[in-house]
């Protein structure tokens, strides 16, 4: 059975996780490079958790299992009538999410984009009109606003390193952030977020939490 619960139990204790091992970092006497290199290794864990929560949470939809609050999730699609390949193959095939069917796991698309979470929501509520089941996804993230969004791009720019990733986040997420100067993307995670005034790594560990159980009371 899918838990939605377990999944996020797992995604919580791997921010805490994360969120000390930044605090360890901070007390350590390396240069910059060295601090970029550390950084990206925890923002990619923490991205890779992030995109297991969202596969498992779109599975539970499908085959049904358990929310964040243990309640039993009816199935979108007769259970045990085919594999995780197949059901997801039909989720986004659905509303036209993908063109072509999957055909192996390596083909699957990046479940934690923030972008490609919202469509999955909207597909949900296409294949069972009456329950509406991506709303509270949707309502989450408005709530939320841009913050998953500027982690995204910062772990994208860390792990994908180059000067089109360090413009990118100057360009896109930079105004959002008080910070003198910038060599490498992951320096944003010191940075404070100017509407909040919370640094940037606890802000983006925080709202990342908050956009799952907001989805969990909502629904």
């Amino acid at each position: 059975m899918y838990s939605v619960s377990k999944q996020y139990n797992k995604f919580y204790a791997q921010c805490d996780r994360c969120q000390l091992l930044f605090n360890k970092i901070n007390l350590q006497n390396i240069d910059d490079k060295e601090r970029c290199i550390f950084l990206t290794g925890i923002l990619n864990v923490l991205w890779q958790t992030w995109n297991g929560f969202w596969r498992v949470y779109w599975l539970a939809f499908l085959y049904g299992g358990k929310d964040l609050s243990n309640k039993k999730i009816p199935f979108a699609i007769l259970p045990k009538t085919t594999n995780e390949i197949d059901a997801l193959s039909y989720f986004l095939t659905h509303d036209r999410l993908r063109s072509s069917p999957l055909r192996a796991y390596y083909q699957e698309p990046t479940w934690g984009d923030i972008d490609f979470i919202k469509k999955c929501a909207v597909t949900a509520n296409n294949i069972i009109p009456t329950i509406k089941y991506g709303d509270p996804v949707l309502n989450a993230f408005s709530v939320v606003g841009n913050v998953p969004k500027h982690f995204q791009t910062v772990r994208n720019a860390a792990v994908h390193l180059c000067s089109h990733g360090v413009m990118d986040v100057k360009r896109t997420i930079l105004q959002h952030y008080l910070i003198t100067n910038i060599n490498y993307p992951t320096d944003i995670a010191y940075a404070t977020e100017i509407s909040t005034s919370k640094q940037a790594m606890r802000l983006w560990l925080d709202d990342l939490k908050t956009v799952i159980e907001i989805t969990s009371i909502t629904s």
